[in-house]
């Protein structure tokens, strides 16, 4: 089924850990995403929990790591075709491993992430960096642009 052009957009968010504690600002996103949702503005809100890495090598990262690291290589598509960075939220590192001398590529992950999408497609990323501006553009910049009623046709990016 593809979303007809004023459908409300579907988010999913990212999490580093499915259970927060209170007064933690992921309790609020996933709040603010609740009242969208339930105002029709957001058409359906997916949790989903991730590490605070990802590794960056193309080889099969197991079960858990395959389906993050193919959700960040579409946030990063997303960025190149859009002309964002996902830096310096998701920023690349070295790790080293207490069983080898060996360091490895990484992904750090941020703690909370949005990702939008909308005519079948990813439609934005946050939090982000816009090629031509200086700053970041937040989570929160995105809850604010979903509340104003940005959805398919009107640009997240």
């Amino acid at each position: 089924m593809t979303d007809e052009p004023d459908d409300p957009p579907r988010v999913v968010v990212w999490v580093r850990e499915l259970s927060v504690p209170p007064g933690d600002p992921r309790e609020a996103v996933l709040s603010r995403l609740g009242e969208l949702e339930s105002r029709g503005l957001v058409a359906d809100v997916s949790l989903r929990v991730w590490g605070a890495t990802v590794d960056a090598a193309v080889v099969d990262g197991g079960e858990f790591e395959q389906p993050v690291r193919s959700c960040v290589a579409e946030f990063h598509r997303w960025a190149e075709r859009t002309g964002h960075s996902l830096e310096p939220a998701f920023r690349r590192e070295q790790r080293s491993s207490m069983l080898s001398t060996e360091r490895s590529a990484v992904v750090r992950l941020p703690r909370v992430c949005v990702a939008v999408y909308t005519d079948g497609g990813l439609r934005g990323v946050f939090p982000c960096s816009p090629a031509e501006e200086a700053g970041t553009e937040t989570v929160w910049d995105c809850l604010d642009r979903l509340g104003a009623g940005a959805a398919a046709g009107k640009p997240l990016e």
